[in-house]
């Protein structure tokens, strides 16, 4: 697997030193800042070849387009390669781990700070939040990226993360209701095993019940 540390440092330090609008018309000012070539910009989707030495240079750039949320033509995100992106090998993860350890440290003697967030599943990762500019280095099981994104884009998708989750917490009760009716006695049923599953008994031997508890704590008496 290649990797590519020192272009990745060279443009992250581009990034941090360029002035972002975030929209398209930073694309080509900043691909000659950072010395990348810029594709199909006069399209829907443009894109960046990158000067990293790895097998996957090329890079999307997203762009908000209707119905999105933000004002079309809103540059909401893009990013790059640092290593090669090997498929379909295992043992590949040991390199991609080694290559995100390494770049990370690097950021750390480039940035000086500590980061805002970090996360070690389902792939390991952390971001910088700056004024201008949100720095995100990832790695997954087949490569190691770096993102460059939209602050306010950033905010808005954490800003919707935070409605959902309060959503699911407001709709959970709804969708674990409780039957406050009382159980019906059927026979063979010992309806005294409250906290565990029904214990089905012959009904000759209704005495005989015992209640099961959590699993690992074994039975306890009825």
């Amino acid at each position: 697997m290649r990797v590519d540390i020192d272009r990745a440092i060279r443009a992250v330090h581009a990034a941090r030193e360029f002035a972002w609008s975030w929209t398209v018309a930073d694309l080509p000012a900043f691909a000659k800042a950072v010395g990348w070539t810029l594709v199909d910009f006069d399209r829907k989707y443009p894109r960046f070849i990158t000067n990293l030495a790895v097998n996957g240079p090329h890079t999307p750039v997203s762009i908000a387009v209707p119905p999105s949320p933000f004002p079309p033509g809103q540059l909401n995100r893009t990013g790059f390669n640092v290593t090669d992106v090997v498929l379909d090998v295992p043992e590949v993860k040991t390199a991609v781990d080694k290559a995100f350890d390494e770049l990370v440290h690097q950021l750390f003697q480039t940035v000086q700070l500590r980061p805002t967030h970090s996360w070690t599943t389902p792939t390991r990762g952390l971001y910088w939040e700056f004024p201008h500019l949100v720095l995100e280095v990832t790695a997954s099981s087949r490569k190691v990226g770096v993102s460059l994104i939209n602050p306010a884009y950033l905010r808005r998708n954490e800003e919707m993360a935070e409605i959902a989750r309060q959503e699911e917490e407001d709709d959970w009760p709804s969708r674990h209701q409780v039957s406050t009716r009382p159980p019906t006695a059927r026979p063979g049923v010992d309806l005294r095993a409250r906290q565990g599953r029904l214990v089905h008994l012959p009904a000759d031997d209704a005495t005989a019940a015992v209640r099961r508890g959590p699993p690992g704590r074994g039975r306890a008496p009825s």
